[in-house]
């Protein structure tokens, strides 16, 4: 163990802190880079437990990492800047040590944190630009106080940490620009198309009227000698075609307009006082604010609320607010922007100006001067409203005794909101899902609270037009089939299958097996989880299917909290995209797939006579236990060399890194028991926690087994593969210290038996 060498007195504090920043080098995320810190805090200091806090966007501290702490109250802790005692060191950016909570006066009235503590170490993380957070240790095993040179490492510690976390933090912060700048990038081709198909249709409507004015007026022009009567048709052509252009523009802006809607119809959450401050940096807004000299600032105690809405487009409209009142003002006037929240957001525009009352009277009005001045400012107030008014929300103005106030008053709506939210993560899930069980072609759907039909929410490998248009009632072709029986339907050759042609009738698939699961909420059916297309032309099993029906028990798991998220103002919903992006960037990468493991781990738990739930149960462990891995620096996992006691440190706090991609996802204690003791040994020698025996849980005491016999069986960087019978002799050599003995014993028939073909 390192705390055996550890000699603060002696340096070895920067050593440990120099060591700390060579095995992070090659790692960017916070996860890890959390963990580790907390890990290496904890080791050598022998402290019971310990936690690595972080602040949120709204200035409260939340729990990212701890050891030690009940898993419950790591999730929901929420402490506010400056309360409690945490809190209070943050905002003091003092580090403190205590020997004793109870008798010392320093927190004598204090709010005690949730979490019993008599001895703790304390340190504010602070980066170039602030408060970040506070890393603190607690009570050290010993039961003794800690001491000078402990307090010096954490201090030492934290200061790293705020280092390392603030440039983890600008790689986030990063792949979330390049995220929004993918996004806009498709939102920019589908308005292209869109624009295409309205001009194409446009001249081909316009052609026809217009050819029949240009007659008439040939003619009128033409015939000196025409009858009264003959004008008179000639002018009913005119007026008839000029009617049918109005009635033709009406129905193509009517087009638009739809196709406008079909573009926004998912709709995101949409931080209000970040998405003005991106209008206030545009182009447009500064030439104009420039050219009228009129100023803006946005009031340092605005909030930061959420609302539901395309982000394109409310950037819009708020550049088109702050346009169109520039062009109302006075050279050398002020703009003030104010958002608050309470039954509703508010976004109050506020100048010192006072406008006439024949302005105001027309403000949002369009005014078509015909060239004589200046429309085109305008039409931006226009435009504006029409965009709050598609969406529900009000955009009035008025003056009062300060001067003119132009307010946007956006109602918070739970069922948009979590709509919203369902349409932000839904995706996600499903390309993680797809990834897990290997399917190109998925998609999610889900009932409809008014009709109780299936709708798509998501899709994966399917035409935008079908999704938009597949609206199928319950009992209906297979998905409908598989939401009225209310159980999964496995078709391995839809060719050979008799039950496809009586639920799909003419209906033809692309691929020949698929795999249709019900999502289901207290027993009732909430949507269904399609997937069709196996990777590399193979079909979907009866392993597959016992995989899938464990994804969708924490499909439904996310759902239900997400529907509670979304009405808790103090919970980041941005936090939770985010966190799947990551354990969707993470099974991308992910490499351990070898072809028979999942099949040994099925066969293990057949042997041991494992129940039906727990046999599924470890199919979905076995694909996911690892993913920690990917986050750490890869040089590592490939180094021919023996590795330093710190790199060994980095490398076990991958089940940590692990827990911290699914958490969002998957929260269950039954798989996080699983993850965090799969490196554990039989003799209570492993890690994290040093559990022995059955009280390591079952289904980590194979996955550890059949991990090890697949890497032995692998070429690795520092050694070759291992024939079958050398694998086996080494799970022998570790039975009854690294092993369960039993299971090495039942492992060993699996192979010797050839249920699995492992050569």
């Amino acid at each position: 163990m390192l705390s055996e060498s550890y000699d603060p007195e002696k340096g070895d504090a920067l050593a440990i802190v120099d060591e700390i920043s060579q095995a992070i080098i090659g790692s960017d995320d916070i996860g890890s880079v959390a963990y580790l810190i907390l890990d290496l805090a904890i080791r050598h200091t022998d402290a019971e437990k310990g936690s690595l806090m972080l602040l949120d966007s709204r200035g409260q501290l939340y729990i990212h990492s701890s050891r030690g702490i009940d898993h419950e109250i790591s999730r929901e802790y929420r402490l506010p800047l400056g309360e409690g005692i945490a809190g209070k060191i943050l905002l003091e950016k003092q580090p403190v040590m205590v020997a004793d909570l109870q008798t010392d006066p320093r927190f004598e009235h204090s709010d005690r944190d949730r979490y019993p503590t008599r001895s703790f170490v304390s340190c504010p993380i602070i980066g170039t630009e602030g408060v970040l957070g506070v890393l603190t240790i607690n009570d050290k095993k010993n039961g003794q106080p800690f001491d000078e040179s402990e307090f010096r490492l954490i201090k030492a510690l934290a200061a790293q940490a705020g280092l390392v976390l603030k440039n983890a933090f600008l790689v986030e912060g990063y792949k979330e620009k390049n995220a929004y700048a993918e996004e806009m990038s498709r939102k920019l081709i589908e308005t292209d198309l869109a624009k295409t198909d309205f001009l194409t249709r446009l001249s081909h409507e316009l052609r026809t009227p217009l050819n029949s004015i240009q007659g008439a007026v040939y003619f009128l022009k033409n015939t000196q000698q025409a009858s009264d009567q003959g004008r008179d048709e000639f002018l009913r052509i005119i007026e008839n075609e000029a009617d049918r252009l109005t009635l033709v523009l009406e129905k193509q802006l009517g087009f638009l307009r739809e196709e406008n809607d079909r573009q926004v119809i998912r709709k995101t959450l949409v931080p209000v006082t970040q998405l003005l401050k991106q209008a206030l940096d545009s182009p447009l807004v500064r030439n104009v604010l420039g050219q009228h000299q009129v100023g803006v600032e946005i009031t340092p105690d605005s909030l930061q609320p959420n609302i539901v809405g395309d982000r394109v487009q409310v950037n819009h409209l708020f550049i088109n607010i702050l346009v169109g009142l520039a062009g109302q003002l006075e050279k050398g006037r002020m703009i003030r922007i104010q958002v608050t929240e309470r039954e509703a957001v508010r976004v109050e525009f506020r100048c010192d100006q006072i406008l006439p009352p024949h302005v105001l009277e027309g403000f949002f009005r369009f005014r078509d001067d015909y060239g004589q001045g200046d429309s085109d400012l305008s039409v931006k107030l226009y435009l504006g409203r029409k965009v709050a008014e598609a969406n529900g929300w009000q955009l009035e103005a008025r003056n009062d005794e300060q001067g003119l106030l132009c307010q946007l008053l956006i109602p918070r709506m739970a069922a948009e909101m979590e709509d919203a939210a369902l349409d932000m993560t839904m995706g996600r899930i499903l390309e993680f899902v797809s990834g897990l069980l290997g399917a190109s072609t998925s998609s999610l759907m889900l009932r409809d609270e008014l009709s109780g039909d299936l709708v798509v929410r998501s899709a994966r490998g399917l035409d935008e037009e079908v999704v938009r248009g597949t609206r199928l009632r319950v009992g209906e072709r297979v998905a409908g089939w598989v939401a009225a029986e209310g159980r999964p339907l496995l078709v391995e050759d839809m060719d050979e299958d008799p039950r496809f042609d009586r639920l799909c009738g003419s209906l033809r698939y692309s691929s020949r097996s698929l795999l249709s699961v019900p999502v289901k909420s207290r027993d009732r059916v909430i949507g269904v989880l399609n997937l069709t297309d196996k990777q590399d032309n193979r079909t979907f099993s009866a392993k597959d299917l016992k995989v899938a029906q464990v994804v969708v028990e924490r499909i439904t798991s996310f759902i239900q909290s997400l529907k509670k998220m979304s009405g808790q103002s103090h919970r980041d919903l941005h936090k939770v995209v985010a966190s799947l992006d990551s354990l969707l960037a993470a099974e991308m990468r992910y490499t351990k797939r070898n072809v028979y493991y999942l099949e040994l781990v099925e066969a293990l738990m057949q042997a041991l006579q494992a129940d039906e739930k727990d046999q599924e149960l470890a199919l979905y462990a076995a694909l996911i236990y690892d993913l920690g891995l990917v986050l750490h620096d890869r040089r590592l996992l490939e180094k021919k060399h023996r590795l330093s006691p710190l790199e060994i440190t980095a490398l076990q706090s991958h089940p940590f890194t692990t827990l911290e991609l699914l958490q969002d996802f998957d929260g269950s204690e039954e798989v996080r028991q699983i993850i965090l003791h799969h490196h554990e040994n039989f003799d209570g020698s492993g890690y994290p926690d040093g559990l022995a025996g059955q009280d390591i849980p079952l289904i980590s005491r194979v996955l550890a087994v059949v991990d090890s016999y697949c890497a032995m069986r692998e070429d690795r960087p520092y050694r070759p593969a291992r024939s079958r019978q050398e694998a086996l002799d080494a799970l022998r050599q570790g039975s009854g210290t690294r092993y369960d003995p039993l299971i090495v014993a039942q492992f060993e028939g699996v192979i010797q038996q050839g249920h699995v073909a492992t050569d």
